[in-house]
C-alpha cells in the first residue's frame, strides 16, 4: 500500500498514536494518525472529513462503535470503519456486517491480517481514496 493515508482513531484505551502509525506501517499503510479517546470527541471530526480510514473501539461506556458509526452515517458520513474489541462480539460482527463500508477485527490482530481488512474494506489500496465528488 502507498501513498499517505490519513486515519481517525477512536481508542478508548486512549493509546498514543505511534503505536497506530506503527500498526498501520506494519499492514504497509503509510499513514498520517490522530487518535481521541471517545465518540464525542470524534464526532466533530469526521463531521468536518477528511480521513481515509476509521479504526474504532467497539466499547464505549454510552454506547457502542456501532451505534455511533450509525449515528454518524444517518449525518451522511459514509468514511470506511474497521471496529475493533480485545474480544469477538458476534452482535458486533453482524452490525458492522450489515453497515456499509464497516468491518470488524479482534485485538491482538497479527499485520497481515489487518491488511486484508483493509484490502478487503477499501479495495485497491495502492492510493488513498479519491475524496467525494460534489453533483454537478
Amino acid at each position: 500500500m502507498q501513498g499517505d493515508w490519513y486515519l481517525l482513531v477512536i481508542d478508548r484505551f486512549d493509546r498514543a498514536p505511534e503505536i497506530w502509525q506503527k500498526a498501520a506501517g506494519l499492514a504497509g499503510l503509510s499513514a498520517g494518525v490522530t487518535v481521541v479517546s471517545d465518540p464525542e470527541a470524534a464526532e466533530p471530526l469526521l463531521l468536518r472529513g477528511g480521513y481515509d480510514l476509521v479504526f474504532c473501539s467497539y466499547y464505549f461506556p454510552a454506547e457502542t462503535g456501532t451505534q455511533f458509526f450509525s449515528r454518524m452515517r444517518a449525518q451522511g458520513v459514509q468514511t470506511p470503519v474497521i471496529f475493533i474489541a480485545t474480544e469477538m462480539d458476534t452482535k458486533g460482527v453482524l452490525e458492522a456486517a450489515a453497515m456499509p463500508m464497516a468491518d470488524f477485527l479482534v485485538s491482538p490482530f497479527a499485520p497481515d491480517s489487518l491488511h486484508r481488512h483493509i484490502t478487503l474494506l477499501l479495495g485497491s489500496t495502492d492510493a488513498p481514496p479519491a475524496p467525494p465528488q460534489e453533483p454537478a
